[in-house]
Order: structure tokens, then sequence, then C-alpha cells
């Protein structure tokens, strides 16, 4: 179920021509693409994580996600990605993000945007990841 206040937003997972994927949120007015951002890049044995957890909520690579729930997962976990070294870690913070309901992936969403590393350091604690 999406939230009609996100109908314009979209995210699409895109890998470029060196291996790398990337994140790319995009707003829409009138079916024409108004903003563009580079949310997140992944590569190496996390891009295969990253895989991994599309594969688990059910998304593809290369299609537009639509879906306000999937989105924000996936923004979520690619924006504490980075700060994670193990794949057991990256991992668990999948699973936690995937059985999270709409209103804790927008919370983690907002802080993650607002705090960075604190909000990261907070998430790996209060959900104990690695």
């Amino acid at each position: 179920m999406s939230l009609s206040a996100y109908q314009n937003e979209v995210y699409v997972i895109k890998e470029s021509s060196n291996g790398v994927l990337k994140l790319i949120y995009e707003y829409k007015t009138d079916g024409k693409v108004q903003l563009r951002l580079i949310r997140a890049r992944a590569s190496g044995w996390k891009k295969s994580v990253v895989l991994w957890f599309l594969s688990e909520i059910g998304v593809e690579k290369d299609k537009p996600i639509y879906d306000f729930n999937n989105g924000g997962r996936i923004s979520a976990f690619m924006s504490i990605l980075p700060y994670i070294y193990t794949v057991n870690g990256a991992k668990r913070t999948g699973e936690v993000l995937k059985d999270m309901g709409i209103e804790e992936v927008a919370f983690w969403r907002w802080k993650l945007n607002q705090l960075k590393l604190d909000a990261v350091m907070a998430f790996k604690r209060m959900y104990k990841v690695k």
C-alpha cells in the first residue's frame, strides 16, 4: 500500500558500467523527472548484500520502486551499509529493516537523513548489529 503523499517519489537501483550499484531517487511531476539524486552506492561484497536484500523484499534492480515501504527500507539500508564491516552484520541489518513497520522505517529514514553518523551508531546499538 503506497502513501498518496509520496506518489511522485520513485527509487531506482541501477548498475553502472563499472559494476557499482547506485540507489537513484527521482521526484516526478506530470510524468517528468524534476529532481534526480544518487542517494547511495555499493560495490564489492556490499553489492552482493544489497542484491540479497532486494530479493528478500521482492524488488528487482533497474525497475522503478513506487512503494514507499520498500523505497524507505532500501534507502535506510544503504545509508547504514557503509558503517557495517561484516556480511553477517549487513544481513542482520537487512532482516531488521525487512521486519519493521512503516512508521519505524519512516522514523529511521528521517533520523538517518538528519543525524547521519549518530543515527547509524544508535541503530547499530539498538538492534545489536556489528
